[in-house]
């Protein structure tokens, strides 16, 4: 309990916003959170800590008790300009300093500053993970509202001052603070986190003061005008929050590219999706491969194939056909070498289908390339594909015995009517691979087709099929 008791101590020393039992409990390392708590709720009663309540999870945090003592920041800045009632700086910060002195205000008060926001906690733990690094660089400005009267050096100039004195007392709850943040929430949370690390001695590879931008509003306005600063703020808050966010598969697309620089990522799960973003990459931009600029995506949005059924099928194949369970340059190249050659293969036996647009029940189109078609192919490759062909390490050989496997049902499926009767779902793709993509196969596998069979289809390849990709 001693020990629990000091390592508490150490985190919250550095904890100038809240922190959940739940989050302590995770950097001590105990098994469990019982311990933990009762040490907390103790601490509480014999006041050394303070408890406070979220007031969207209701969950139950802690600080340090409130010192009395005055402390002080001076920020060095540079005025930008003054609007109605607001001058707006912007200056240089160390960001484990902004939590001393701004309030984010997720806590239960009878004060609102209009720029609430409920913490994202798998975000903020993946984001700090993604700012412990010497690499890491903060190039969003962190934004911040003060009144006036709460400057310390507010008699000067304001628009001359080239540093902005802000004092404060330690521990404070998040209204009791001089400043609130505008833009930045998370990240605060996130920096707290590498802080609490530091303080138990754990590696922090994150520059240590951490500078940043940040961008300072400070208004002068009269006790008569508070819904008029609450209604500013509010406004302020929306438009720094307005900006659409990345879309989830661009994100992964970035990523993808960073590979190519020896990017290593903070989890599994992230270089997982990187690795298979960059097999959609090259797919979609090689000569030699049969989807060249044809997977639709932030970056292409001209092509006909859905980036998200593009990606389940690569992810299929990385677990279900070739069963690689991490991301290297050589497994990368390995599921990329496999799809293009099943695909060339299905582009060869139903060529007709693949030059058409897979528009639903439209005249002149085809469901092979929609989700339902390439789809259910791919639930089909371990069918189709043997371990003795899926494992062949000669492509030429390989390619052989998909084509000689696909051909067997080439008369079989109509891609145009056949397949009208099922939608791009997931259950619908299993129902037809299960009703008629396998039904059909059992009943021509003992079929053998001649390797001379094959000798058209197998003239159709490009004639650098086999080169390598352009990373």
């Amino acid at each position: 309990m001693v020990e629990h008791h000091n390592n508490i101590l150490k985190i919250l020393n550095v904890c100038h916003q809240p922190i959940t039992v739940k989050e302590i409990t995770e950097f001590v390392g105990a098994n469990q959170s019982r311990p933990i708590r009762e040490r907390i709720n103790k601490m509480v009663e014999d006041g050394i800590l303070q408890k406070f309540e979220d007031r969207y999870s209701k969950a139950f945090s802690v600080m340090l008790k409130e010192r009395s003592i005055l402390d002080k920041i001076e920020i060095p800045v540079q005025f930008i300009r003054k609007v109605n009632n607001v001058y707006q700086f912007v200056g240089r910060i160390d960001l484990f300093d902004v939590p001393k002195f701004c309030g984010i205000q997720p806590y239960r008060d009878n004060v609102s500053s209009g720029v609430q926001r409920a913490r994202q906690s798998a975000w903020t733990k993946k984001l700090s993970i993604n700012l412990n690094k010497e690499s890491s660089v903060m190039l969003n400005s962190i934004s911040i509202y003060i009144d006036k009267k709460k400057v310390q050096n507010r008699d000067e100039n304001l628009k001359h001052i080239p540093t902005i004195v802000i004092s404060y007392k330690s521990y404070t709850g998040d209204t009791q603070k001089p400043a609130w943040i505008i833009d930045g929430q998370q990240r605060m949370w996130a920096i707290q986190r590498i802080a609490v690390s530091h303080s138990l001695g754990q590696e922090v590879y994150a520059p240590i003061p951490y500078y940043a931008p940040i961008t300072i509003l400070i208004g002068d306005f009269s006790e008569d005008e508070k819904e008029t600063r609450v209604k500013n703020l509010t406004k302020w808050f929306v438009n720094a929050n307005r900006t659409k966010n990345l879309p989830a598969n661009l994100i992964h697309e970035l990523e993808a590219r960073l590979l190519d620089f020896g990017e290593q990522f903070s989890n599994l799960s992230d270089a997982l999706k990187a690795g298979d973003a960059k097999i959609k990459l090259e797919l979609n931009q090689n000569k030699s491969s049969p989807f060249e600029k044809l997977i639709k995506g932030e970056t292409n949005p001209q092509g006909w194939i859905s980036e998200g059924s593009m990606m389940s099928i690569i992810a299929h194949t990385r677990e279900k056909v070739l069963r690689l369970s991490d991301i290297d340059p050589e497994n990368i190249y390995k599921i990329y070498e496999f799809l293009e050659d099943f695909y060339w293969c299905v582009k060869i036996i139903w060529e007709k289908d693949w030059k058409k647009p897979p528009r639903t029940y439209k005249i002149h189109s085809s469901r092979l390339l929609a989700p339902i078609g390439l789809g259910s192919l791919a639930f089909m490759m371990e069918d189709i594909c043997p371990v003795e062909v899926r494992f062949e390490e000669n492509r030429e050989t390989r390619v052989m015995g998909i084509m000689k496997r696909l051909i067997k049902i080439k008369d079989d499926i109509d891609w145009t009517n056949s397949v009208l009767n099922y939608q791009n779902t997931r259950g619908d793709l299993q129902r037809f691979v299960n009703e008629t993509l396998r039904a059909l196969y059992k009943t021509q596998i003992s079929t053998n087709v001649p390797d001379d069979d094959l000798e058209e289809e197998i003239s159709k390849l490009p004639e650098n099929f086999t080169s390598t990709w352009s990373a």
